[in-house]
């Protein structure tokens, strides 16, 4: 093992309480500390509120709880300095976090690890603050820690293998997968989840769809257990937008990364979700969801009338055509166009085969477990909704703008995965493993690539870079040339390059 066998945790807020809480159902001794008078013996309390509750349900034997709870000992910060490894999980504040690492690291032992929590901040800026930045790493925990199983090593420019090796140790003791990344902004699950709440933000920045219409395509389509704004306002939108201003920063202000409006107004409005009551849902005093209000549902006098499929690529048709009752689908001049819009919107897509787009309603082509309809026609895009509603599919009715949003989704995931992937900031594997245990990821984004084609992501990212004109959608080389090589973005070769 490592021959750590205390661990020093310097602030007691969610984070901190949660690392000393697992620590110590780990066996290690745990140390812990709050600059703010009562706030570890609070935290203290809190995990024997935890532990009790445990023992109630008979998850815990007590003598089991009594043994964890006697291993947590708040202290003062220069005998949390003396443990063998010490977390700092303090706010986000480069400055307050380096001045706390001067005064641990006057007060710790020579052999003393020393790791920080952050989770947008660089660990080499942070490390400069020590005299010897080679027992100094990125610990990097996703909350809580006790259910999370997931953890981010970080290594600075001038951590040893031996403190990464000791690391390792002390994560597997702590029942946690470890993922070791290199020191970029965001690290690695910070930098891919940008893909998804940041695409949304785009989404409703541009009145695409609501946050519930965009959340009911991303798990609808997408597969996501929580939809991007119901994740927002766990998070609350606050601390994503900072972290996202990090990673955007970091990274030479890449537009990929670049925080939509939307998101500072809100933020600027207090806006920031469960923890102010409102954020893009409204929540009760128990932090419950309110239901919004009931939407009438689109009505059409008589039956569904037929459709006809318009310019849609045969090994699509199938999907399109399964959204529809049977026989609805037609060959007649008369019935509704139906468009499939593939990186592109829907008026340009009529348009190019010679139809008015006030005549015509688009369809996702790509993405139909749950039809995302486009049209400029009330009456024909109500009687789209309607037919699909009675073969037993959902719709949800978006504004046509730059692409269909579940493409839109999947393909900014995807193209900044492979931008990891070229940057080595670690395996594909870990690219794709990392967001589905710390994000709950219905796949990993280079999985996403392959399920949908790389061929086609590249498609839509060149789609719509040609019509918006936007550097954030520019080619990724890396994807394109597995696409033309035709090689899976997740697979073997993917992992050689």
């Amino acid at each position: 093992m490592s021959g750590i066998a205390t661990v020093g945790v310097v602030g007691a807020g969610a984070m901190g309480r949660g690392i000393a809480e697992l620590a110590a159902r780990s066996g290690f001794g745990v140390r812990l500390h709050d600059a703010v008078a009562g706030a570890a013996e609070g935290a203290v309390a809190t995990i024997g509120d935890t532990l009790r509750r445990d023992v109630e349900k008979g998850r815990l034997e007590a003598s089991e709880a009594d043994a964890v709870r006697n291993r947590v000992a708040v202290a003062a910060l220069d005998a949390v300095a003396q443990a063998d490894l010490v977390i700092e999980a303090i706010v986000e504040d480069l400055d307050a976090k380096q001045d706390l690492f001067r005064s641990i690291d006057a007060a710790a032992q020579a052999e003393t690890i020393l790791a920080t929590n952050t989770s947008s901040l660089s660990v080499a800026r942070i490390a400069e603050a020590v005299r010897d930045p080679g027992r100094f790493a990125g610990f990097h925990f996703f909350n809580p820690p006790t259910r999370m199983r997931v953890v981010e090593i970080v290594r600075g420019p001038s951590t040893r293998e031996a403190t990464m090796a000791a690391l390792q140790s002390v994560a597997a003791r702590l029942g946690q997968r470890a993922f070791l990344v290199g020191d970029t902004p965001g690290f690695l699950v910070n930098h891919l989840g940008r893909g998804y709440v940041g695409e949304a933000l785009r989404l409703l920045d541009e009145g695409v769809a609501t946050p519930a219409g965009i959340d009911a395509i991303a798990k609808g389509a997408l597969g996501f257990r929580m939809g991007p704004f119901e994740l927002l306002d766990l998070t609350g939108l606050d601390v994503t937008a900072e972290v996202t201003r990090q990673i955007w920063k970091g990274f030479g202000e890449e537009p990929r990364f670049a925080l939509a409006p939307v998101a500072e107004r809100r933020v600027a409005a207090g806006l920031l979700g469960r923890k102010t009551g409102r954020g893009f849902y409204e929540y009760d005093v128990d932090g419950r969801a309110v239901p919004p209000p009931p939407v009438a549902a689109a009505t059409v006098d008589g039956e569904p009338p037929p459709v006809r499929l318009v310019g849609i690529p045969a090994d699509l048709v199938p999907g399109v055509t399964a959204l529809f009752p049977p026989g609805l689908v037609t060959t007649r001049p008369d019935a509704i166009p139906i468009v499939g819009p593939i990186g592109t919107d829907s008026a340009t897509e009529a348009r190019r085969h010679g139809l008015d787009p006030a005549d015509v309603v688009g369809v996702d082509p790509l993405f139909t477990a749950i039809a995302s309809v486009v049209g400029v026609v009330g009456q024909h895009v109500a009687a789209v909704v309607r037919a699909v509603a009675s073969a037993g599919h959902d719709a949800v009715v978006v504004r046509d703008g730059k692409g269909m949003p579940a493409q839109r989704l999947a393909a900014m995931i995807v193209l900044i995965a492979a931008e990891a992937a070229a940057r080595g900031i670690t395996v594909p594997a870990d690219i794709d493993a990392a967001p589905r245990l710390a994000l709950a990821w219905p796949c990993g984004p280079l999985e996403l690539g392959d399920k949908v084609g790389a061929s086609r992501i590249s498609a839509i990212a060149a789609g719509l870079h040609a019509l918006t004109g936007e550097p954030r959608w520019r080619p990724s080389a890396w994807l394109d040339a597995r696409a033309e090589a035709g090689e899976l973005l997740a697979g073997p070769a993917a992992a050689s390059n």
